[in-house]
């Protein structure tokens, strides 16, 4: 009778024991797996904006900076530096990186605009190759804009397909702004990494040269 009783509780104990230890399992593997409100916290993911890539979204991408699109659209950078007192000077620096020859590597186009203090300013346009050696200057002469607040005199748009070229428009700098005189188109390409005249031709008499584009 004694054994039969021994056997009973011993069974009993068994029972409460593989019940705490079940439980307690049960408790641990909550406490190892986090509720979905909790599940993020303390996790940042990178967001990355991509410039160059093929489709980038529309909000990423800008026509242009100022009124007349010269075809170079969302600059690399874009430094802005305040006039003197007399509103003369530098305004901006905006630098765009193309590959302009094909190579492969970021070469770079830089746009300086230039204020004078009247209602006459000019963007300076800068053009280096890329090398192993550093940046090689092939700009050709008188690549800029000579504008005022009636008319532009000279104004330029840049084309990267199916090759690297710059339509310039422009009417013989010096001479009066709001008078129509003729004005001459001429064409750059990039043949073996220099910029060369490819047609220079008449066009017609006019104020402003930026009327001329797309025609």
């Amino acid at each position: 009778m004694m054994q039969s009783n021994t056997n009973v509780l011993r069974n009993i104990l068994t029972i409460i024991l593989m019940g705490f230890i079940v439980i307690l399992v049960y408790i641990l593997s909550q406490k190892s797996e986090p509720s979905p409100e909790n599940a993020n916290v303390g996790i940042v993911s990178p967001i990355t904006t991509d410039h160059t890539s093929v489709e980038p979204h529309k909000a990423d991408i800008v026509s242009d900076f100022d009124r007349f699109n010269d075809g170079l659209n969302k600059p690399t950078t874009d430094t802005q530096i305040p006039t003197d007192e007399f509103g003369v000077g530098i305004t901006s620096v905006r630098v765009y990186n193309r590959d302009l020859n094909g190579d492969g590597q970021p070469d770079r186009i830089t746009r300086t605009h230039i204020e004078n203090g009247t209602s006459h300013f000019t963007n300076e346009y800068k053009i280096e190759l890329a090398t192993h050696a550093g940046y090689i200057d092939v700009t050709p002469a008188d690549l800029k804009t000579v504008e005022s607040a009636n008319c532009a005199l000279q104004k330029l748009r840049f084309y990267f397909f199916p090759v690297f070229m710059i339509e310039k428009i422009g009417r013989n700098i010096g001479e009066t702004y709001i008078t129509p005189t003729m004005a001459y188109k001429t064409t750059y390409k990039m043949q073996n990494n220099k910029m060369i005249i490819v047609d220079h031709s008449p066009m017609t008499e006019i104020c402003d040269v930026s009327e001329l584009f797309n025609q």
